[in-house]
């Protein structure tokens, strides 16, 4: 359907072209012409009031759809807390993704940015995403220092952010309404402390 898109754009702006030149036609003379015309204000009328319609709810399906990725919004989450930890146990940053969040947004661009963001402070990433085939599941996260889920509790880890996701249009209070969707996991007494 999306080739079809510039043809419906360019017949719609032909017909609303027309419509305004019915509208805005200099009066001559008779009643017909003059009756055409207030048809033709009706139409482009209504041509313009559908237009601004489709605008708004484009504009409304944008705003939903920016929380659509709550896993790279995670992962961004994740970067600027390890950015912020001054003292940590290891230098060694081993991250596990499940599967919502890889689903959501978790892209090999964001893993290099992540990796990218601390290389010079001599931090190297892992990123884990094994474990997905029920065979193959992780049963404890021994050695991973940060875990990406969409579980919000993880023996042995403490949760230092949440994505939001879900999204959902609030009309009543008109907003984009979401709820908590990704956790960003660390192990317990990785960081230290946290840069001010």
């Amino acid at each position: 359907i999306f080739p079809a898109l510039p043809m419906l754009n360019i017949v719609a702006a032909f017909g609303l072209s027309r419509l305004h030149r019915q509208a805005f036609a200099t009066l001559e003379k008779g009643k017909e012409k003059h009756r055409a015309s207030i048809l033709g204000r009706l139409g482009f009328l209504g041509g313009v009031i559908s237009v601004l319609i489709t605008w708004v709810g484009s504009l409304a399906f944008l705003a939903v759809s920016k929380h659509n990725y709550p896993g790279g919004d995670a992962l961004n989450l994740l970067t600027q807390h390890v950015q912020k930890s001054v003292e940590t146990k290891s230098d060694a940053i081993h991250v596990h993704i499940d599967v919502a969040s890889a689903m959501t947004g978790v892209s090999l661009f964001g893993q290099k940015e992540a990796a990218l963001s601390t290389y010079l402070e001599g931090r190297e990433w892992t990123f884990e995403k094994s474990g997905y085939e029920s065979e193959n599941q992780i049963m404890n996260y021994v050695g991973f220092t940060h875990i990406l889920s969409e579980a919000n509790d993880i023996p042995g880890f403490d949760v230092v952010d949440v994505a939001q996701g879900y999204p959902r249009l609030d009309i009543r209070h008109l907003k984009v309404a979401t709820s908590d969707a990704i956790f960003v996991h660390e192990r317990k007494g990785w960081s230290m402390n946290q840069k001010k």
